[in-house]
């Protein structure tokens, strides 16, 4: 009788732990979902923080310039979406980074990212060159996530036509690509 008792309590404690291992799965589960990076999101605004002065020229492009346009479809063009406009970064549980096109045409692995603190998110690209960047001050309202870039590559057809604008009649001795410390707003959607 001693024997049966012992065994009704071991068969009680293992069915305790049961419930408490599936419990414990289903709520680490849970809290992957609950990442608030996870998702699609798309550039609402990048902006020059500070001026770039051309090294041996008096040729500056002025803190405050949006440069939108050019970013998001440089780096949405990895995708070949049928309009820049469909282009989008999404950040998957499993730390993927991906460029899509939200009409799900396409779905093209870029990278990695990961959460390096509350304010700080790295970009791993490897697509559409392979780049690392750091998004720090990282502060998510929402569904927008805002925060800074030091040092965000810019290709000459992005800052070029800020330059024609300008007046500056020939590109030819500018670089290829300069650096730009840049604010990002992304929009979650």
């Amino acid at each position: 009788l001693t024997n049966t008792k012992v065994m009704k309590q071991f068969y009680n404690l293992l069915s305790i732990l049961m419930v408490a291992s599936i419990t414990l799965l289903i709520s680490c589960d849970e809290e992957k979902a609950a990442e608030p990076l996870v998702g699609k999101w798309k550039f609402s605004s990048v902006a020059i923080t500070d001026n770039y002065t051309f090294a041996g020229t008096a040729i500056t492009i002025p803190a405050g310039v949006n440069i939108t346009a050019g970013v998001s479809e440089a780096l949405y063009s990895v995708a070949q979406c049928s309009s820049s406009n469909l282009g989008a970064i999404e950040l998957k549980a499993s730390n993927q980074l991906s460029i899509i096109c939200t009409d799900g045409s396409n779905d093209v692995t870029a990278g990695t990212w990961a959460k390096n603190s509350a304010t700080e998110l790295a970009l791993n690209l490897t697509a559409p060159s392979a780049i690392s960047l750091n998004i720090t001050n990282v502060v998510i309202a929402g569904s927008t996530l805002s925060g800074s870039i030091a040092g965000l590559p810019i290709s000459k057809a992005t800052y070029g036509p800020l330059l024609t604008a300008a007046g500056v009649p020939d590109l030819t001795p500018f670089p290829d690509i300069i650096l730009l410390n840049v604010t990002v707003s992304l929009t979650k959607i």
